[in-house]
């Protein structure tokens, strides 16, 4: 196989940091001994995340300060069932949270390049890979593209890409020449994961995907992915324009509420640092109050900035994290919109409590009737399942006939 080069890329890393910085990502100025253009309209910043003595890299890790990346897009479209808007919004004004390194980002770093390499023998089968492998005969070409990529009409984001596919070769599913580079993503999913999306890919993965596409001008990407440790498969997306509006809307949204609460954070930082290095006797002092008065005044402030939260837990153990101690203003009358809201969710807890309470009693009556006769069958709480009584035994089947079944799922 004739060894190919980027065709619109360009990643020669000789004249790297020897470029002025155009006005849309001039305030990247501490990092332009990373940067260079790499495609019209897109720059690179070749930032390692280690130093030369095998130390994490600072600046690999504040870069991401200044923008947003391709995996955190999903929490704002309200595609992440792990992610929180709010969360985020507190780390991108400058509130530092501790770097989790957690067994499954390491493992999935890990075997990242190893899920990658499978996709060099991909030939868009689900199977076929693995006898090709087993060749040692690549099909495919692909570039190593270590830099965060940022394009200039949205200086907001960054992409950081896996892989990058080289143009000028098939499509093992459309046989068609890709006469351009596209991106790959690596993905490690567990085979649980996968059951619970279609085509087995994750809502977020996606949406992360079409960011990348977004940042480095191209409509076509791949995911390459190995479920369950053992079946390694591409997806092909095509860009879907839909996605893109929805995520540049809410992305330019997220951003300049950012950008409003950054400088109130500098201002209150500093003085929840001076609360919280003082005795409880000076807490509770004059002084004291007034630099809790003065703090509340600011985190109310940015808390008029912030975004929705989402529904899951994660902006619930965020918000406890962040007020268990201090802020929580606990004499303030609530507004007519929180009442409402407040007796909703009563009127649904007293209602689910009803219904379990007669449901209960329901299953306990169909049990009590067909004790000595009878065998009563009831689906798990909360699936489509079923409610079969057997009574008669049928002696040449040698199996109790049923005589009544309930299909739940028709009398939703």
């Amino acid at each position: 196989m004739k060894k190919l080069k980027p065709l619109d890329f360009d990643l020669n890393k000789k004249d790297i940091g020897t470029y002025e910085l155009p006005p849309e990502i001039a305030h990247l100025e501490e990092y332009k001994k990373y940067a260079k253009p790499i495609k019209e309209g897109v720059w690179g910043f070749f930032i390692p995340q280690f130093t030369k003595t095998g130390a994490n890299n600072e600046d690999w890790y504040t870069f991401r300060y200044h923008t947003l990346g391709a995996s955190s897009v999903a929490t704002l479209t309200d595609h992440d069932e792990y992610g929180d808007p709010v969360k985020m919004f507190w780390e991108k004004i400058g509130m530092s949270t501790p770097k989790i390194y957690s067994k499954f980002m390491t493992a999935g770093s890990h075997f990242e390049s190893g899920i990658a390499d499978l996709w060099d023998f991909n030939d868009g089968t689900d199977d076929g890979w693995a006898e090709i492998w087993s060749s040692g005969k690549k099909v495919r070409q692909k570039a190593e593209i270590p830099c965060y990529a940022i394009n200039l009409d949205y200086p907001h984001l960054s992409a950081s890409l896996d892989y990058l596919a080289l143009g000028g070769q098939k499509s093992p599913f459309t046989g068609e020449v890709i006469n351009f580079d596209f991106g790959i993503e690596v993905k490690n999913i567990s085979y649980f994961a996968a059951q619970k999306y279609n085509g087995g890919i994750p809502v977020r993965y996606v949406f992360q995907l079409h960011q990348q596409m977004l940042v480095t001008n191209t409509t076509y990407a791949e995911i390459v992915s190995l479920t369950g440790g053992f079946d390694s498969k591409v997806t092909p997306f095509e860009m879907d324009f839909d996605i893109c509006q929805d995520l540049i809307i809410k992305s330019y949204d997220f951003w300049k509420r950012v950008e409003a609460a950054r400088p109130i954070y500098a201002e209150l930082k500093p003085l929840e640092d001076k609360l919280a290095s003082m005795s409880s006797a000076q807490q509770n002092s004059d002084q004291g109050e007034d630099l809790k008065l003065l703090i509340g005044e600011l985190d109310r402030k940015i808390y008029e900035l912030e975004p929705e939260p989402s529904a899951n837990e994660a902006y619930k153990e965020w918000y406890t994290s962040r007020y268990k101690e201090t802020l929580e203003d606990a004499s303030r009358l609530g507004t007519q919109d929180e009442w409402d809201q407040a007796v909703r969710y009563k009127v649904i807890n007293d209602t689910i409590k009803d219904l379990k309470t007669e449901q209960d009693g329901i299953k306990n009556k169909l049990l009590s009737s067909t004790r000595y006769d009878s065998t009563v069958e009831f689906g798990d709480e909360g699936s489509n399942g079923r409610i079969l009584s057997k009574k008669f035994w049928d002696v040449k089947k040698e199996e109790y006939k049923s005589t009544f079944r309930v299909n739940i799922k028709n009398y939703k």
